[in-house]
């Protein structure tokens, strides 16, 4: 399938909502057991992406996401909202809310270690979020596996300004069909590829 990005990435821009992230936050539970930066409630306010997530996931309408990076579930139940179901894998899914865990739309990977995700087939996902490893070796790797099983559809990539090795990843990137840079998590940068 052939997405037009630029006119769904305007979109999203207009239509991302604070008021569905504040739902999805008190739905889940998401921080209210467990610190992070300083923050334990409403986690999901102080990132501002959550809502572009959401936004983006209403208009795609995807099937199946796939995000590598749980954290404490946020993301996956941003994308959970307007996706039939998402799939979730991190090293580390001890801090997960519960909430998580009891919803129909999302499930938790445990994966053994960051080179696992290499062994999730991609090409059942229309979408696939990554937000892992932060240092342009796993999101190389990751990259590398998409081009080589030929992967059709779209990738969101969190933090590819956040250091000089992301920042290298980023601008080396190539082989996509279209590739695109938003301010959807400020100074930290987040990226889009239509594989």
């Amino acid at each position: 399938m052939i997405y037009n990005l630029r006119e769904i990435i305007l979109n999203c821009e207009k239509e991302a909502d604070q008021e569905e992230v504040i739902r999805i936050s008190d739905k889940f539970k998401i921080g209210e057991t467990f610190k992070f930066f300083g923050y334990e409630k409403n986690w999901m306010l102080h990132n501002n992406y959550y809502k572009y997530l959401i936004s983006f996931c209403k208009i795609l309408q995807p099937q199946r996401v796939l995000e590598l990076g749980t954290q404490i579930g946020s993301g996956a139940a941003a994308l959970s909202v307007y996706s039939r179901s998402v799939v979730t894998a991190d090293v580390n899914i001890g801090e997960i809310s519960k909430e998580i865990y009891l919803s129909n739309k999302i499930s938790v990977i445990s994966l053994r270690t960051p080179q696992s995700c290499l062994n999730i087939n991609f090409s059942p996902f229309e979408l696939i979020f990554i937000d892992i490893g932060h240092d342009g070796i796993y999101e190389e790797q990751i990259h590398k596996k998409l081009l080589e099983s030929k992967y059709k559809g779209i990738v969101l990539w969190d933090d590819i300004l956040l250091n000089n090795s992301m920042k290298k990843f980023w601008n080396e990137l190539d082989g996509v069909i279209l590739k695109t840079e938003t301010n959807w998590h400020g100074e930290c940068g987040f990226g889009i590829c239509e594989y």
